[in-house]
């Protein structure tokens, strides 16, 4: 199978751009992460932005310069990683979601960020160093290292394209909130798959952490939405189900739940995972959401 290229590249000014973004553009779950990650940059965001934003550039540049040495050996290792597993990956990817990649196809770059978290702007995506840094780190092969965040962010890239190819009555199903749910939801159920689950060293991942908490029920069973469907993907493929039919039914289902999904959606988005903490919040955030048969 022929796979695109995926090159490693540091960026410092875009690194700031996106600190900058999710501390005044994004949600406040995850300007919250990034102020517990990071607590000097609290009175930044409570500046205005064109004032902030300077304040954030000076302040991410010093973590630059503070952590040069080990950013260098970070950086290099995820050259490479993704020199000796990075076309491995991605050809498993494609086994598993019965994809090819187009013969222009322009490739994925990744891009390390101080962010304690891993965003992605298709092709491009991003690889956090905070933890690495944190831990003093001298690699990146590790629990839900590097080649852990291609599968994820690559699986997302793909059913995107796959999206685009559906036909009109399910791509008309699939609004951001459903598609943010299925991208979510796919990409543990293609990491657990154990054609991949050895190369990204990585064993039963539940996937990104606003999901773990969410529950479906079905009659009498009752289960955790990733582990619901990955249930059912592994029936359908024991079948001979393919894999984007299972993707339609994915979107099928979710589509007559999408109030439900979004209101959990916008609770997570306001408060994170501190919503768990107040009891009212957490009671609406668990509450199992029924799944007709």
């Amino acid at each position: 199978m022929s796979v695109p290229s995926i090159i490693v590249k540091q960026d410092i000014e875009t690194d700031v751009q996106q600190f900058t973004n999710f501390l005044y553009r994004w949600s406040p779950e995850k300007q919250c992460l990034i102020i517990r990650a990071y607590p000097g940059l609290t009175d930044a965001v409570q500046q205005g932005e064109e004032t902030g934003e300077k304040l954030i550039g000076n302040f991410v540049r010093e973590q630059y310069r503070l952590h040069q040495a080990q950013i260098e050996i970070l950086v290099a290792d995820m050259t490479l990683q993704v020199r000796k597993d990075g076309a491995r990956v991605l050809e498993v990817l494609g086994t598993i979601m019965e994809y090819s990649w187009p013969k222009n196809d322009s490739g994925y770059t990744v891009i390390p960020t101080l962010l304690p978290f891993s965003p992605f702007h298709q092709p491009v995506f991003f690889f956090s160093l905070e933890r690495f840094l944190r831990t003093n780190a001298s690699s990146v092969a590790s629990n839900y290292g590097l080649t852990a965040v291609i599968a994820h962010e690559v699986s997302h890239f793909i059913f995107f394209d796959m999206l685009s190819q559906m036909s009109e009555e399910v791509r008309m199903k699939c609004d951001q909130t459903i598609k943010h749910f299925v991208k979510e939801i796919l990409a543990p159920i293609i990491m657990n798959d154990s054609r991949i689950n050895g190369i990204i060293h990585l064993t039963d991942y539940g996937g990104n952490p606003f999901l773990k908490h969410i529950m479906l029920r079905q009659g009498e069973r009752e289960e955790n939405i990733v582990v619901f469907f990955r249930a059912e993907y592994e029936r359908q493929h024991a079948n001979g189900i393919s894999f984007k039919i299972f993707v339609s039914y994915l979107i099928e289902t979710l589509f007559t739940v999408q109030q439900d999904l979004h209101k959990r959606l916008t609770l997570w988005d306001t408060h994170g995972s501190s919503l768990l903490k107040e009891t009212g919040l957490k009671e609406k955030y668990c509450e199992p959401i029924e799944i007709k048969k």
